[in-house]
Protein backbone atom coordinates (compact mmCIF):
# COMPACT_ATOMS: atom_id res chain seq x y z
CA UNK A 1 0.00 0.00 0.00
CA UNK A 2 1.08 3.65 -0.69
CA UNK A 3 1.89 5.98 1.85
CA UNK A 4 2.40 9.91 1.44
CA UNK A 5 5.79 10.57 4.07
CA UNK A 6 5.32 13.93 5.47
CA UNK A 7 7.30 16.25 7.60
CA UNK A 8 4.19 18.31 9.25
CA UNK A 9 2.31 19.58 6.56
CA UNK A 10 5.26 18.96 3.68
CA UNK A 11 5.45 16.19 1.88
CA UNK A 12 8.92 14.47 1.75
CA UNK A 13 8.33 10.79 -0.22
CA UNK A 14 6.21 8.67 -1.84
CA UNK A 15 6.85 5.25 -0.23
CA UNK A 16 5.32 1.27 -0.38
CA UNK A 17 4.65 -0.26 2.94
CA UNK A 18 4.12 -3.68 3.15
CA UNK A 19 2.36 -6.03 5.13
CA UNK A 20 4.39 -6.24 7.90
CA UNK A 21 4.37 -2.52 7.94
CA UNK A 22 8.03 -2.10 6.87
CA UNK A 23 9.11 0.18 3.92
CA UNK A 24 9.12 -2.37 0.77
CA UNK A 25 10.64 0.43 -1.91
CA UNK A 26 10.78 4.46 -2.16
CA UNK A 27 8.37 5.64 -5.24
CA UNK A 28 9.22 8.93 -5.52
CA UNK A 29 11.38 11.72 -3.56
CA UNK A 30 8.98 14.69 -3.36
CA UNK A 31 11.21 16.74 -0.93
CA UNK A 32 14.52 15.83 -0.44
CA UNK A 33 15.58 18.95 2.05
CA UNK A 34 12.89 17.15 4.23
CA UNK A 35 13.88 13.31 4.02
CA UNK A 36 14.47 12.07 7.62
CA UNK A 37 16.91 9.69 6.92
CA UNK A 38 20.66 10.96 6.52
CA UNK A 39 22.66 11.26 3.44
CA UNK A 40 22.86 7.75 2.04
CA UNK A 41 21.02 5.55 4.29
CA UNK A 42 17.94 3.92 2.93
CA UNK A 43 14.72 5.01 4.23
CA UNK A 44 13.71 1.84 4.74
CA UNK A 45 16.51 1.87 7.16
CA UNK A 46 15.30 4.93 9.16
CA UNK A 47 11.53 3.56 9.18
CA UNK A 48 12.60 0.17 10.62
CA UNK A 49 14.24 1.79 13.14
CA UNK A 50 11.39 3.93 13.54
CA UNK A 51 9.50 1.70 16.13
CA UNK A 52 9.99 -0.17 19.60
CA UNK A 53 12.99 -2.60 19.41
CA UNK A 54 12.72 -6.35 19.88
CA UNK A 55 15.00 -6.36 22.92
CA UNK A 56 12.34 -4.13 24.86
CA UNK A 57 11.59 -5.74 27.94
CA UNK A 58 8.38 -7.87 27.88
CA UNK A 59 7.91 -7.29 23.94
CA UNK A 60 7.78 -10.67 23.05
CA UNK A 61 4.98 -11.60 25.51
CA UNK A 62 2.92 -8.40 24.89
CA UNK A 63 2.80 -9.11 21.10
CA UNK A 64 2.15 -12.77 22.03
CA UNK A 65 -0.62 -11.93 24.21
CA UNK A 66 -2.31 -9.26 22.38
CA UNK A 67 -2.02 -11.49 18.81
CA UNK A 68 -0.14 -8.76 16.98
CA UNK A 69 2.82 -10.84 14.70
CA UNK A 70 5.72 -7.94 15.30
CA UNK A 71 5.62 -4.23 16.57
CA UNK A 72 6.18 -3.40 13.28
CA UNK A 73 2.99 -4.17 11.69
CA UNK A 74 1.29 -1.81 13.75
CA UNK A 75 3.33 1.77 12.71
CA UNK A 76 1.08 2.44 9.49
CA UNK A 77 -2.03 2.26 12.58
CA UNK A 78 -0.13 4.69 14.57
CA UNK A 79 0.68 7.08 11.26
CA UNK A 80 4.19 6.56 12.90
CA UNK A 81 3.55 9.53 14.56
CA UNK A 82 6.06 10.10 17.61
CA UNK A 83 6.86 12.49 20.19
CA UNK A 84 10.49 13.23 19.18
CA UNK A 85 9.89 14.74 15.58
CA UNK A 86 6.91 15.69 12.85
CA UNK A 87 7.73 12.85 10.56
CA UNK A 88 4.60 10.63 9.84
CA UNK A 89 2.47 8.99 7.23
CA UNK A 90 -1.02 9.36 5.08
CA UNK A 91 -2.67 6.86 3.00
CA UNK A 92 -2.23 8.52 -0.52
CA UNK A 93 -5.93 8.40 -0.77
CA UNK A 94 -6.56 10.35 2.42
CA UNK A 95 -6.68 13.96 3.33
CA UNK A 96 -6.12 14.05 6.87
CA UNK A 97 -3.75 16.68 7.70
CA UNK A 98 -1.11 16.76 10.71
CA UNK A 99 -3.06 19.42 12.47
CA UNK A 100 -5.64 16.43 13.42
CA UNK A 101 -3.55 13.90 14.28
CA UNK A 102 -0.24 15.06 15.42
CA UNK A 103 0.27 13.85 19.17
CA UNK A 104 1.56 16.99 20.30
CA UNK A 105 -2.02 18.71 20.64
CA UNK A 106 -4.16 15.59 20.03
CA UNK A 107 -5.00 13.48 22.87
CA UNK A 108 -4.01 9.82 22.05
CA UNK A 109 -4.76 5.86 23.12
CA UNK A 110 -2.84 5.62 26.44
CA UNK A 111 -4.50 2.07 26.77
CA UNK A 112 -2.29 1.30 24.57
CA UNK A 113 1.08 2.18 26.49
CA UNK A 114 -0.69 1.08 29.87
CA UNK A 115 -0.31 -2.33 28.29
CA UNK A 116 3.33 -2.52 26.95
CA UNK A 117 4.15 -1.19 31.34
CA UNK A 118 1.94 -3.93 32.73
CA UNK A 119 0.75 -6.73 30.62
CA UNK A 120 -2.70 -5.24 30.24
CA UNK A 121 -4.66 -6.32 26.83
CA UNK A 122 -3.81 -3.50 24.27
CA UNK A 123 -5.76 -2.52 20.84
CA UNK A 124 -5.77 0.61 19.27
CA UNK A 125 -2.22 1.63 18.21
CA UNK A 126 -3.09 5.21 17.76
CA UNK A 127 -0.59 6.35 19.98
CA UNK A 128 3.38 7.44 20.25
CA UNK A 129 4.38 4.87 22.28
CA UNK A 130 5.11 2.16 18.84
CA UNK A 131 7.08 4.80 17.59
CA UNK A 132 9.67 5.31 20.78
CA UNK A 133 12.76 3.75 20.83
CA UNK A 134 14.42 2.44 23.82
CA UNK A 135 14.63 -0.99 25.60
CA UNK A 136 13.17 -0.32 28.87
CA UNK A 137 9.63 -0.29 29.32
CA UNK A 138 8.24 3.36 29.23
CA UNK A 139 4.92 4.53 27.86
CA UNK A 140 3.65 8.52 27.23
CA UNK A 141 1.12 10.04 29.39
CA UNK A 142 -0.74 13.38 29.16
CA UNK A 143 -0.87 14.84 32.39
CA UNK A 144 -3.17 18.80 32.44
CA UNK A 145 -1.96 18.99 28.68
CA UNK A 146 1.84 17.79 29.56
CA UNK A 147 3.16 14.90 27.67
CA UNK A 148 5.34 12.80 29.82
CA UNK A 149 7.45 9.78 29.63
CA UNK A 150 7.08 7.10 32.07
CA UNK A 151 9.72 4.82 32.70
CA UNK A 152 10.65 1.76 34.43
CA UNK A 153 13.70 -0.33 35.48
CA UNK A 154 15.18 -3.57 34.89
CA UNK A 155 14.81 -6.28 37.25
CA UNK A 156 16.19 -6.89 40.47
CA UNK A 157 17.46 -3.46 41.11
CA UNK A 158 14.92 -1.17 39.11
CA UNK A 159 17.75 1.18 39.62
CA UNK A 160 17.23 3.38 36.28
CA UNK A 161 14.41 5.89 37.19
CA UNK A 162 16.71 6.85 40.51
CA UNK A 163 19.38 7.20 38.39
CA UNK A 164 17.88 9.92 36.53
CA UNK A 165 16.52 11.57 39.12
CA UNK A 166 20.20 11.68 40.59
CA UNK A 167 21.65 12.80 37.38
CA UNK A 168 18.95 15.60 37.18
CA UNK A 169 19.92 17.06 40.17
CA UNK A 170 23.48 17.12 39.49
CA UNK A 171 23.14 18.70 35.87
CA UNK A 172 20.72 21.30 37.40
CA UNK A 173 23.13 22.30 40.30
CA UNK A 174 25.16 23.20 37.48
CA UNK A 175 23.28 24.94 35.33
CA UNK A 176 23.37 22.04 32.53
CA UNK A 177 20.11 22.35 30.11
CA UNK A 178 18.84 18.84 30.63
CA UNK A 179 15.38 16.82 30.62
CA UNK A 180 14.13 16.96 34.44
CA UNK A 181 13.76 13.68 35.50
CA UNK A 182 11.11 13.27 38.53
CA UNK A 183 10.79 9.83 40.55
CA UNK A 184 7.56 8.49 41.43
CA UNK A 185 6.31 5.33 42.94
CA UNK A 186 3.25 2.83 42.53
CA UNK A 187 3.14 -0.76 43.86
CA UNK A 188 6.89 0.10 45.41
CA UNK A 189 8.11 0.22 42.19
CA UNK A 190 10.15 3.30 41.18
CA UNK A 191 9.18 4.71 37.97
CA UNK A 192 11.08 8.29 36.36
CA UNK A 193 9.25 10.76 34.52
CA UNK A 194 10.17 14.10 31.93
CA UNK A 195 8.29 16.57 30.21
CA UNK A 196 8.70 16.27 26.48
CA UNK A 197 11.00 18.95 25.79
CA UNK A 198 10.15 19.14 22.06
CA UNK A 199 7.73 21.36 20.92
CA UNK A 200 5.04 20.94 17.95
CA UNK A 201 7.37 23.38 16.02
CA UNK A 202 10.59 21.68 16.94
CA UNK A 203 12.11 18.22 16.61
CA UNK A 204 15.43 16.00 18.05
CA UNK A 205 17.67 15.12 15.51
CA UNK A 206 20.07 12.47 17.26
CA UNK A 207 23.28 11.85 16.13
CA UNK A 208 23.31 8.83 13.93
CA UNK A 209 20.71 11.49 11.83
CA UNK A 210 23.01 14.50 11.62
CA UNK A 211 25.94 12.24 10.84
CA UNK A 212 26.93 11.96 7.32
CA UNK A 213 28.19 9.75 5.06
CA UNK A 214 31.25 11.69 4.11
CA UNK A 215 31.87 11.98 7.87
CA UNK A 216 32.09 7.88 8.10
CA UNK A 217 35.66 8.36 7.53
CA UNK A 218 35.87 9.13 11.27
CA UNK A 219 37.18 6.57 13.42
CA UNK A 220 34.82 6.97 16.50
CA UNK A 221 31.29 7.97 15.66
CA UNK A 222 31.97 11.02 18.40
CA UNK A 223 34.32 11.91 15.56
CA UNK A 224 31.83 12.03 12.71
CA UNK A 225 29.37 13.66 14.77
CA UNK A 226 31.57 16.33 15.84
CA UNK A 227 32.36 16.97 12.73
CA UNK A 228 28.88 17.40 11.13
CA UNK A 229 28.12 19.82 13.47
CA UNK A 230 31.21 21.72 13.03
CA UNK A 231 29.88 21.50 8.76
CA UNK A 232 26.98 22.82 10.16
CA UNK A 233 28.33 25.73 11.84
CA UNK A 234 27.40 24.29 15.43
CA UNK A 235 29.23 24.92 18.02
CA UNK A 236 29.09 22.09 20.62
CA UNK A 237 32.04 22.44 22.84
CA UNK A 238 29.99 23.36 25.93
CA UNK A 239 27.59 20.82 25.38
CA UNK A 240 30.24 17.82 24.87
CA UNK A 241 32.09 18.80 28.15
CA UNK A 242 28.54 18.62 30.01
CA UNK A 243 27.48 15.85 28.90
CA UNK A 244 31.07 13.97 29.27
CA UNK A 245 30.82 15.64 32.87
CA UNK A 246 27.57 13.65 33.80
CA UNK A 247 28.59 10.13 31.92
CA UNK A 248 31.52 10.67 34.10
CA UNK A 249 30.09 11.10 37.16
CA UNK A 250 27.24 8.69 36.63
CA UNK A 251 29.81 6.05 35.38
CA UNK A 252 27.24 5.78 32.23
CA UNK A 253 27.85 3.63 29.68
CA UNK A 254 24.63 3.77 27.57
CA UNK A 255 25.60 7.42 25.60
CA UNK A 256 24.81 6.48 21.46
CA UNK A 257 24.11 7.96 18.55
CA UNK A 258 20.18 7.78 19.49
CA UNK A 259 20.65 9.50 22.97
CA UNK A 260 21.92 12.85 21.87
CA UNK A 261 21.91 15.55 19.25
CA UNK A 262 20.42 18.63 18.02
CA UNK A 263 17.23 20.34 17.94
CA UNK A 264 15.97 22.11 14.85
CA UNK A 265 12.83 23.64 13.63
CA UNK A 266 10.69 21.66 11.94
CA UNK A 267 9.56 24.19 9.73
CA UNK A 268 12.50 25.85 8.54
CA UNK A 269 14.69 23.25 9.26
CA UNK A 270 17.25 25.81 11.00
CA UNK A 271 19.60 24.07 13.99
CA UNK A 272 18.61 25.54 17.15
CA UNK A 273 21.24 24.12 19.26
CA UNK A 274 21.98 21.24 21.26
CA UNK A 275 19.56 18.87 22.56
CA UNK A 276 18.82 18.97 26.38
CA UNK A 277 21.11 15.87 28.10
CA UNK A 278 18.48 13.39 28.46
CA UNK A 279 18.49 9.21 29.24
CA UNK A 280 21.18 9.03 32.11
CA UNK A 281 19.45 6.18 33.68
CA UNK A 282 21.62 2.89 32.74
CA UNK A 283 24.67 3.99 35.00
CA UNK A 284 26.11 3.95 37.98
CA UNK A 285 26.86 0.05 37.78
CA UNK A 286 22.87 -0.26 37.84
CA UNK A 287 22.68 -3.97 36.81
CA UNK A 288 25.88 -4.95 38.73
CA UNK A 289 25.72 -6.56 42.40
CA UNK A 290 25.98 -4.39 45.52
CA UNK A 291 29.72 -6.14 45.76
CA UNK A 292 31.09 -4.60 42.66
CA UNK A 293 29.83 -1.36 43.51
CA UNK A 294 31.06 -1.10 46.84
CA UNK A 295 34.59 -2.47 45.04
CA UNK A 296 34.12 0.21 42.43
CA UNK A 297 33.63 2.75 45.52
CA UNK A 298 37.71 2.23 46.28
CA UNK A 299 38.87 1.93 43.10
CA UNK A 300 39.75 5.37 42.71
CA UNK A 301 37.99 7.77 39.05
CA UNK A 302 40.61 6.77 36.82
CA UNK A 303 38.73 5.37 33.82
CA UNK A 304 37.32 5.99 30.41
CA UNK A 305 35.47 8.31 31.60
CA UNK A 306 37.93 10.27 33.25
CA UNK A 307 39.79 10.50 30.02
CA UNK A 308 37.41 12.06 28.17
CA UNK A 309 37.69 14.62 30.57
CA UNK A 310 41.38 15.46 29.92
CA UNK A 311 42.02 18.43 28.04
CA UNK A 312 38.10 19.86 27.83
CA UNK A 313 37.71 23.60 29.20
CA UNK A 314 35.99 22.72 32.43
CA UNK A 315 35.94 26.48 34.12
CA UNK A 316 32.36 26.32 34.25
CA UNK A 317 31.85 23.41 37.10
CA UNK A 318 31.39 24.54 40.45
CA UNK A 319 32.94 22.02 43.02
CA UNK A 320 30.91 23.48 45.93
CA UNK A 321 27.48 22.62 43.98
CA UNK A 322 28.28 19.40 42.77
CA UNK A 323 28.85 18.34 46.47
CA UNK A 324 26.11 20.00 47.44
CA UNK A 325 23.83 18.29 44.53
CA UNK A 326 25.29 14.45 45.92
CA UNK A 327 23.63 15.37 49.35
CA UNK A 328 20.30 15.92 47.09
CA UNK A 329 21.42 12.47 45.36
CA UNK A 330 22.30 11.20 48.57
CA UNK A 331 18.63 12.03 49.88
CA UNK A 332 17.16 10.28 46.75
CA UNK A 333 19.37 7.00 46.80
CA UNK A 334 18.38 6.51 50.60
CA UNK A 335 14.71 7.04 50.10
CA UNK A 336 14.54 4.51 47.59
CA UNK A 337 15.92 1.94 49.73
CA UNK A 338 13.39 2.50 52.31
CA UNK A 339 10.94 2.61 49.93
CA UNK A 340 11.58 -0.25 47.39
CA UNK A 341 9.91 -3.20 47.18
CA UNK A 342 12.80 -4.95 45.85
CA UNK A 343 15.07 -5.93 49.12
CA UNK A 344 17.95 -6.17 46.12
CA UNK A 345 18.08 -2.38 46.51
CA UNK A 346 19.04 -2.43 50.14
CA UNK A 347 20.88 0.13 52.38
CA UNK A 348 23.96 -1.52 51.69
CA UNK A 349 23.38 -0.70 47.76
CA UNK A 350 22.17 2.80 48.68
CA UNK A 351 25.68 3.64 50.88
CA UNK A 352 28.13 2.09 47.99
CA UNK A 353 26.47 4.51 45.63
CA UNK A 354 26.56 7.55 47.58
CA UNK A 355 30.74 6.32 47.84
CA UNK A 356 31.05 5.72 44.39
CA UNK A 357 29.56 9.62 43.88
CA UNK A 358 31.66 11.44 46.28
CA UNK A 359 34.79 8.98 45.10
CA UNK A 360 34.20 10.34 41.64
CA UNK A 361 33.71 14.11 43.32
CA UNK A 362 36.52 13.75 44.77
CA UNK A 363 38.29 12.98 41.35
CA UNK A 364 37.45 15.46 39.77
CA UNK A 365 39.30 17.69 42.26
CA UNK A 366 42.56 15.88 42.31
CA UNK A 367 42.32 16.26 38.64
CA UNK A 368 41.59 19.84 38.30
CA UNK A 369 43.60 20.75 41.63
Amino acid sequence: MEYILLHKQTEAACVDIDEGGLIRSTVSVISPEHMPAPEGQPLKQWWYGRCIPNARQGISGFLSDNGFPTMHCLLPGSLGLNLSDQYWIRPVDSDVSWDEVNFFDNPFQEAFGTGLMSGAPASDPMTPDIATDGVLGKRWTVDAGRRRLIKSGTEPFRQEPVNEAVATAIMEAQGIPCAHYDLMWDDGLPYSFCDCFVTPDTELITAAMVIQNKDREERSNRGAYEKSCTSLGIDIGLAMAQQDFIDYMMMNNDRHLGNYGLIRDADSLDWIGPAPIFDTGTSLMCRKGTKAIVKAAHAGASDPWMERLYGSDLDWLDMDALHRSIDVASDIIRSTAEKSMDEDFDDERADALIEVLRSRAEGLENLFA
